[in-house]
């Protein structure tokens, strides 16, 4: 639609401000950012990935997408199970930390798998030509 980027926008601010946490707030970016290009040209794709680099991340679309949720489930287990609320930092120190590892591991799968699906898309519309 073509306010849809916009309105996923507004909901996830709103979403925010009403209490839903601000480890959202990352993703939520990511996701309105890559949003904004459905439907769009991938001219700018299409120049800085060349032929070679652009087949291997289109064919490793499945392997990121799995490993950036598994890390993403990990780091929320890790959270839920090990660090219960009202706990102090010092008291799970390794667990925090362990945490915030996988977090991060995820977000770095996470755009790595935005860039290959960009590759795939660009793989499939150069294969029906």
């Amino acid at each position: 639609r073509t306010n849809g980027p916009a309105i996923f926008l507004f909901i996830c601010i709103l979403l925010f401000l009403v209490g839903g946490g601000i480890a959202q707030v990352g993703f939520f970016l990511i996701a309105w950012a890559v949003s904004t290009r459905i439907n769009q040209p991938i001219n700018w794709w299409k120049r800085d990935l060349s032929g070679k680099a652009r087949m291997r991340m289109a064919r490793l679309w499945p392997a990121f997408f799995t490993a950036g949720y598994l890390f993403l489930f990990i780091g929320i287990a890790i959270w839920l199970i090990f660090t219960p609320p009202g706990t102090s930092f010092s008291e799970h120190i390794s667990a925090y930390l362990l945490c915030w590892f996988s977090l991060c591991i995820s977000l770095v799968f996470q755009l790595l798998t935005i860039v290959s699906g960009f590759a795939m898309d660009i793989e499939k519309q150069e294969s029906h030509f």
